[in-house]
């Protein structure tokens, strides 16, 4: 899928260690595909965008071996402990390295978020481009999530133990939402792997 936005860049968050579930889920296994977590999310992010930078931290050299044959760039986070607002600098540093008007955020823990949900952020952001457009669940809105260059500083300023959410809440009047039932269900504990494993 082109990417429906002008130069879209993703960033695909998948540093952290897994404390919850007790191994890296970045490994685990997809069996719809056949692929792991993480090169699924790498490959669905990079198809909705012109460039993907694929964020790794806690087992990084296990994890860069499932990204081999995909057109991705990685990122390592030597700080990746310090929590899930440092990987999302680590990204978003490197996208505003690079020729983009936009980044979409996207973790690995979001099995059913596909293509055709991208897309549809995508094609929302395009609809108001100065806006940040993101995913509305469960009574919360949240990744996936795209952000206008103008907000990269504001990216760039979240703690630590914080993530992207603290952006989106801070433009609540002005941010775009897409209805998103399957990024609802995420990959924190083993129950929830073999929940959504069965689907």
């Amino acid at each position: 899928m082109p990417s429906v936005t002008s130069r879209l860049v993703a960033i695909v968050l998948a540093a952290g260690p897994s404390t919850r579930l007790g191994r890296p889920k970045q490994l685990l296994p997809w069996p719809p595909t056949g692929e792991t977590l993480v090169r699924r999310a790498a490959r669905v992010a990079r198809a909705a965008a012109d460039r993907a930078f694929v964020v790794l931290g806690a087992r990084a050299d296990d994890v860069r071996g499932e990204l081999e044959g995909l057109d991705v760039d990685v990122v390592v986070n030597a700080a990746w402990a310090a929590g899930m607002g440092a990987s999302l600098r680590a990204g978003v540093s490197a996208a505003a390295a690079v020729a983009c008007d936009a980044v979409l955020v996207t973790t690995c823990d979001q099995p059913l978020v596909g293509e055709a949900e991208l897309e549809a952020l995508a094609l929302a952001h395009a609809a108001a481009p100065s806006s940040p457009a993101a995913a509305a669940y469960d009574g919360t809105v949240g990744p996936p999530a795209i952000f206008p260059r103008r907000l990269f500083a504001e990216l760039l300023a979240i703690p630590d133990h914080a993530g992207a959410r603290r952006v989106l809440d801070a433009h609540a009047a002005s941010r775009v939402t897409v209805a998103m039932p399957a990024a609802a269900r995420d990959v924190d504990t083993e129950e929830a792997y073999l929940a959504l494993a069965q689907t």
